[in-house]
């Protein structure tokens, strides 16, 4: 509401907000929209610098829950 972000930079957004909470701020990690669960939930890839995947997080945009799998 009030923004101008994409369902998927929201996913983004919010994941890196999580992450962040849980693992502090490390600019080697980037995070990119991957694709839309079986139960709507959005899949957010944490990758770093090399490209290695760190971390699946899958970001409920209802109600704003983000889980680490």
């Amino acid at each position: 509401e009030g923004t101008t972000l994409s369902r998927e930079e929201k996913a983004e957004k919010l994941a890196k907000e999580y992450y962040e909470e849980e693992h502090g701020i490390n600019d080697d990690i980037y995070f990119r929209y991957d694709s839309v669960y079986g139960d709507g939930r959005y899949i957010v890839v944490a990758r770093n610098s090399s490209g290695a995947t760190v971390a699946f997080l899958f970001v409920n945009l209802d109600t704003g829950v983000v889980t680490k799998k």
